[in-house]
Formats: C-alpha cells, sequence, structure tokens
C-alpha cells in the first residue's frame, strides 16, 4: 500500500480531478481507478466512468483510500447512479480501517462484493465527514463484465 504524508496529500488537493486512464477491459476483466480532490465539504462524490453499453459489470471490489488531520471520517458508500451527478440509486456500505499517525489519520475501506451496475451506469464512492474539510480520496473498482 502506498502512503502519502499529509503534506503530500495536501499538494494533490490542489489538483481538482487527476486524470486517470479510461477503465481496463481484458476479456471480461474490467478494472478502473479515480480520484477527486473535493471542497470545503463534509460529503465528497468519487464518480467512476459508465459501464459499457450493452454490459453489466459486478463489482468483485472496491479499494479506496483518503486522510485527515484527525479522525472525523463517518462514512464511505459504494452507489450506483444513472448520470455522473443524479442521486445514488443503491448503495452499499464500506467497512473503513484507520490508522493514525501523529496528527494525519489515514483511512483505507476495502470491500469484496457481488454488486451489479447496469449498462451505462456510474459506480460512485461517497464520503461523509463529521467536519467539513478538503479531503483528497482515490479509489478503484474491479470485477466481471457480463453481456446484458
Amino acid at each position: 500500500m502506498i502512503r502519502l504524508s499529509f503534506a503530500a496529500l495536501a499538494a494533490l488537493a490542489a489538483v481538482p480531478n487527476v486524470a486517470w486512464a479510461a477503465p481496463s477491459i481484458v476479456g471480461n476483466h474490467y478494472e478502473d481507478n479515480n480520484s477527486i480532490s473535493c471542497a470545503n465539504s463534509s460529503v465528497c462524490r468519487l464518480t467512476f466512468d459508465a459501464t459499457p453499453a450493452g454490459k453489466v459489470l459486478i463489482i468483485e471490489r472496491v479499494n479506496c483510500h483518503t486522510a485527515y488531520p484527525q479522525p472525523i471520517l463517518q462514512s464511505v458508500a459504494l452507489g450506483i447512479s444513472t448520470t455522473p451527478t443524479d442521486s445514488m440509486k443503491r448503495f452499499r456500505w464500506l467497512p473503513v480501517t484507520a490508522l493514525t499517525t501523529g496528527s494525519v489519520t489515514d483511512y483505507v475501506a476495502d470491500l469484496e462484493t457481488k454488486q451489479l451496475v447496469g449498462p451505462v451506469r456510474h459506480p460512485n464512492i461517497v464520503i461523509r465527514s463529521s467536519t467539513a474539510y478538503y479531503p483528497y480520496l482515490t479509489c478503484s473498482i474491479t470485477g466481471t463484465l457480463i453481456n446484458q
């Protein structure tokens, strides 16, 4: 696991979105990575690319990392939406592990699942904290594509 210091995360937070490559699809294996730096807010939403037309994605693993200068993270959820900005139609809570080192608390959410994502739908990750902050959130999803 790559660990970033709070200073490194703060420097990355100045970038609104990191440009990742398009999802990797090899045969029926699907993998997507994404990250976002959110504005001063207690809610941060990361939206993945839409699933391919005519395909259903079975998300089998989701993994996320974020850090705060104090232990304020309340929840992490995986959700599915029709567009990048509409409300999530279905969601699952992700278990979170916290590790505090000095003044920084790192959070890792990792879940093995069988979450279905229909064609041209967007997986999302939403984190909530008890205090507004500028979180930097990095996540990956892996799964299997099947024909609709």
